[in-house]
């Protein structure tokens, strides 16, 4: 599963994930989409990967960005937004749910779990 990280997302998340080798983890920042539109960071999710996680709340408007060509969204609901806080429950949603179970989904993660919502 090819998975992008928003720039608004820690960086060194990707590295603690990096042993999840069934996963190839890219940050938006060192994919030259650092600072362009939301709809660009979006387009090129939809185009390029399987799983986007951001904690940038405007991805949650389904007008504006619809579940489109088969591209799940994570919105990260943890606060402060820090690595440490993040990989756990982060991992644990990587390795627990089955990768067609995120698929087109919007998904929220919490510290404690996460939720599927329509």
């Amino acid at each position: 599963m090819k998975i992008l990280l928003d720039e608004c997302m820690p960086l060194p998340i990707v590295a603690r994930l990096a042993d999840l080798g069934q996963h190839a983890f890219a940050h938006a920042a060192r994919c030259g989409l650092a600072g362009v539109s939301n709809g660009d960071v979006y387009d090129h999710a939809v185009a390029e990967f399987d799983l986007f996680v951001t904690n940038d709340r405007h991805f949650r408007n389904p007008n504006r960005f619809p579940i489109s060509g088969g591209l799940g969204i994570v919105f990260v609901r943890i606060a402060p937004c820090v690595t440490d806080l993040v990989v756990p429950p982060l991992r644990r949603l990587l390795t627990e749910v089955a990768e067609q179970s995120l698929a087109g989904r919007r998904i929220v993660l919490y510290r404690d779990g996460w939720q599927f919502v329509e």
